[in-house]
């Protein structure tokens, strides 16, 4: 409980250290042993944290005020190594593309690449509003949801042309998650729907339809989906049949994020500042959380 000050935005998992990386709106990110589940460092932005990207040797957050800041995972205290002044807006978009290019989203998307020193600098900017964003694995594809409902997929090694718009939400679409066991992309939207999409042909294969209020974040595990919503629930998906397997409301509020990590355990965190961890050490890892105790 209290792990962070403020509101819990985004929550991910650090595979390369094994931790788990919280932040928040008191502008603190925090890491937690995935062994242990306690405290292991902090890192004080100052600034509202509205998203995380994991890298091998770093890991970068994106801020209210529009910065994007990279911290050096590999030495101690994990100082600052890199403060990019992204945007003018929140950044609520992070990923890395197979090329080694760091894309970031808010009222536009940029693109940096590294330089000779390692320091990322700005190649390229994409004038598309977006909320969320992922990159599609072993393909220069990138798909990014915007406030207009819309989900755009871009292709990055083709001067970023548009290669498809996926119609369908009726509101604003804020969490991507690309499921590779079914190699399907998910979308979670205001309008209190998750969308799957199938990226051979981004035709919609199913709408799923539980949840009552916005589906802000998405996350996945072997051969299971996890949406969390401001309706105060986190709910799995069995990617097999796509049916509801399991709903978890035991977050007083809303609930902003969803993160899936090892041993077939999730942690859910959000408005009531705390962070819950379902699943353990007794659970395999393909086993869907739905079976685990929290």
């Amino acid at each position: 409980r209290n792990a962070h000050e403020c509101y819990v935005r985004v929550l991910l998992w650090d595979p390369f250290r094994n931790l788990l990386v919280s932040g928040g709106g008191d502008g603190w990110i925090r890491l937690w042993s995935t062994d242990t589940l306690k405290l292991e460092a902090e890192l004080d932005a100052s600034l509202s944290v509205r998203s995380l990207l994991i890298l091998t040797q770093e890991l970068c957050s994106g801020h209210s005020n529009g910065e994007v800041i990279l911290w050096d995972m590999e030495r101690s205290g994990h100082p600052r190594k890199q403060t990019l002044k992204a945007h003018r807006e929140a950044v609520y978009a992070l990923a890395m593309l197979t090329s080694g290019e760091l894309v970031t989203g808010a009222e536009d998307i940029r693109i940096f690449a590294r330089g000779m020193l390692g320091s990322f600098g700005l190649v390229r900017a994409v004038d598309e509003e977006v909320l969320c964003l992922c990159s599609i694995p072993r393909s220069s594809m990138v798909v990014t949801g915007d406030m207009n409902s819309l989900i755009t997929v871009w292709d990055s090694a083709a001067d970023w042309r548009q290669a498809a718009t996926c119609r369908g939400h009726t509101r604003s679409v804020w969490a991507l998650c690309y499921i590779r066991d079914v190699s399907r992309c998910a979308s979670g939207s205001a309008d209190q729907t998750i969308r799957i999409w199938d990226p051979t042909s981004w035709i919609c294969d199913r709408v799923l339809a539980s949840h009552t209020r916005w589906v802000v974040g998405l996350s996945c595990g072997p051969k299971w989906l996890l949406s969390c919503s401001i309706d105060q629930t986190v709910r799995v998906w069995d990617c097999a049949t796509w049916t509801c397997a399991r709903t978890f409301a035991d977050q007083e509020y809303e609930v902003y994020c969803v993160c899936a990590f090892a041993g077939g355990r999730f942690a859910t965190g959000g408005a009531e500042m705390s962070i819950i961890v379902y699943g353990g050490s007794e659970h395999e890892a393909e086993q869907p959380p739905s079976q685990a105790m929290r």
